[in-house]
């Protein structure tokens, strides 16, 4: 992540001085060269690149015939922690052609060389903005092209093989991922694909298109762009880079598999009229171009993460993934720029969704397995994360089969919200609360400790701080952004259970803003437990399973404040003794 102002954000989450900001605070105006590059260039970083974008040395032109295909595949190469690939550094680009701009190549030096803009295994939700009209050139040499047509499309875009993902064994091929929007687009012959839910891999087909396309057929074969010199490529490779783990290394012993890139494109409409149906002038019609589909696939969003846009939560097969609520059977990361109110929603809600985007990038949870007309209900419980602030929470919403359509739909509107629920319990001042709300103080909140020969469970509360091991109240005593001892463990004990008196938000706060008090579910998932498992069998469990056959409800999820939380499924109060794991989080 580039933090382009005066401030940025460290590792665990408190505001540091930024060295390269890109403009001067107290004037407000943009430094030429904040990332230090002189006297080999003129300028640098962000803002600049943005401001003096593709200009030839003279002022108002503009450099032209961009491979749209191939440039996007050097953006994800970045998301992916790897160098520019030989292909887009070869030759010798001139002083002039660069802009006086640091331009990337595998044997630069920093600032002219790429660095890692993930530092850490959280930064999961990533954004590509693409602009331009789909009238691109020259595009196709990206991993997995194989087809060629002239020899002008052989010698400029020469075939190339699938490209290595970093730390995996399976590799990117961009021919046989759009080969699955194929599947995808025209409902015909559907295509099997692999596909990594958070936790496990699993096999899922190109099924549910209520409203296929025939005319995108092929498209992992077919020439698109300015005199068919361009493919589809780079759409199969926005929905990849959307579902899909675009690296498997390992930062801080956790792996980089959860990292995804959304992908919004903003279509220029280039010798049309506005109109997104076939009835546009243009030679390459709206819903049939690499734009439309790059947006379509690249931007939806995978809510009950099996990787398939027309499969929602509960089963059902709708558009309701990747449409835009505001006009029908038209994808939400797509906008033609000739509508200018439709730009301007669209590019409020690209950084809208890259500032601040509430996600899901683990496993849910169902009451019930199976709806039938005598027991047409059920219960769909996920997990949810603020990338703002890296708080998170648990949502019910219901399920109900409808008998008409033998669907399963979900209605709108969660019924609960546990974070919510955990949050606004800690900031009343009314005594007692009703269900479900239980205050900071009433949690029931345990640990473990491990000092001595004998381990035992410990309330993790202030009155008990001195049976937690000491490893624990050392950390527990300690500024976790200098390492320095300090007298607070009691405050970081009570912020832990809830309390947030002592938040930078308050007057003389000093502890870790959060807009919810529980922590993000990433890497876990919440688990539906009522009665015993029917699966299981052996001497004494029918019994057990008898007694316990209407025991409450309730979701098991773990989350990154450290701890595994119970709730009620029914009105997710807090409901049993909480876990926290020997080591508080920092």
């Amino acid at each position: 992540m580039k933090y382009p102002g005066p401030t940025y954000t460290n590792t665990i989450g408190q505001p540091q001085t930024n060295t390269y900001a890109e403009w001067d605070a107290s004037t407000g105006v943009f430094r030429d060269d904040p990332l230090g590059a002189a006297p080999t260039y003129t300028y640098s970083g962000v803002i600049n690149y943005l401001n003096r974008f593709g200009t030839t040395g003279t002022l108002g032109a503009y450099k032209g015939f961009d491979p749209v295909g191939e440039l996007y595949y050097e953006a994800l190469r970045y998301f992916q922690g790897q160098d520019p690939s030989s292909q887009a550094t070869a030759g010798s680009p001139t002083p002039a052609m660069a802009d006086g701009f640091p331009y990337y190549t595998t044997a630069g030096t920093v600032p002219a060389k790429w660095q890692d803009p993930l530092q850490n295994a959280c930064e999961r939700r990533n954004y590509i903005l693409t602009i331009g009209d789909v009238n691109t050139h020259y595009d196709k040499e990206i991993p997995g092209h194989r087809f060629t047509g002239s020899s002008l499309e052989t010698s400029i875009d020469p075939t190339r093989a699938a490209a290595s993902i970093p730390n995996s064994t399976r590799s990117f091929d961009a021919a046989a991922w759009t080969d699955i929007l194929t599947g995808f687009e025209t409902g015909q012959n559907p295509r099997s694909y692999q596909h990594f839910n958070g936790s496990a891999w699993s096999t899922q087909t190109t099924t549910g298109n209520p409203n296929p396309n025939s005319n995108n057929d092929n498209l992992a074969t077919k020439s698109t762009g300015s005199g068919g010199r361009s493919a589809y490529y780079w759409a199969g490779a926005a929905y990849w880079a959307n579902t899909q783990p675009i690296r498997e290394d390992v930062k801080d012993l956790l792996s980089m598999k959860h990292v995804r890139v959304k992908t919004f494109t903003i279509d220029v409409d280039e010798a049309g009229n506005g109109d997104i149906e076939d009835t546009n002038p243009r030679g390459i019609k709206p819903r049939q171009s690499s734009f439309y589909l790059a947006g379509k696939y690249g931007w939806f969003n995978d809510a009950n993460l099996d990787g398939n846009p027309f499969r929602t939560s509960g089963g059902a097969n709708d558009n309701t993934e990747w449409q835009n609520p505001s006009a029908t059977n038209t994808p939400d990361g797509y906008v033609l720029a000739s509508q200018a109110q439709q730009l301007i929603n669209g590019i409020r809600k690209f950084f809208g969704a890259a500032s601040s985007k509430q996600g899901s990038a683990t496993a849910s949870a169902v009451s019930t397995s199976r709806f039938t007309a005598n027991a047409p209900n059920g219960d769909f419980f996920a997990p949810l994360f603020n990338a703002g602030d890296w708080s998170g929470t648990v949502q019910r919403t219901r399920l109900v089969l409808n008998t008409s359509t033998q669907q399963i739909e979900s209605t709108p509107g969660a019924v609960w919200d546990a974070g919510v629920i955990l949050t606004m319990a800690s900031s009343t001042t009314t005594s007692p609360l009703s269900d479900p709300y239980v205050k900071p103080v009433d949690r029931k909140i345990f640990t473990m400790s491990r000092d001595g020969s004998a381990t035992a469970g410990q309330a993790f509360t202030v009155a008990n701080k001195g049976n937690l091991d000491t490893e624990v109240r050392t950390a527990l005593g300690t500024n976790p952004a200098t390492g320095v001892a300090d007298a607070f463990a009691d405050q970081r004990i009570n912020w832990l259970r809830g309390n947030q008196s002592d938040e930078l938000s308050t007057t003389g706060g000093y502890l870790r803003q959060r807009g919810s008090v529980m922590g993000d579910v990433i890497s876990s998932g919440p688990v539906y437990k009522e009665d015993a498992d029917t699966n299981i069998s052996g001497a004494g469990y029918l019994t057990f399973s008898q007694s316990v056959a209407s025991r409450t409800a309730t979701i098991y999820v773990g989350a990154n404040d450290g701890m595994l939380h119970a709730f009620r499924a029914r009105t997710a109060r807090s409901c049993l003794p909480t876990f926290l794991g020997p080591w508080p989080p920092t």
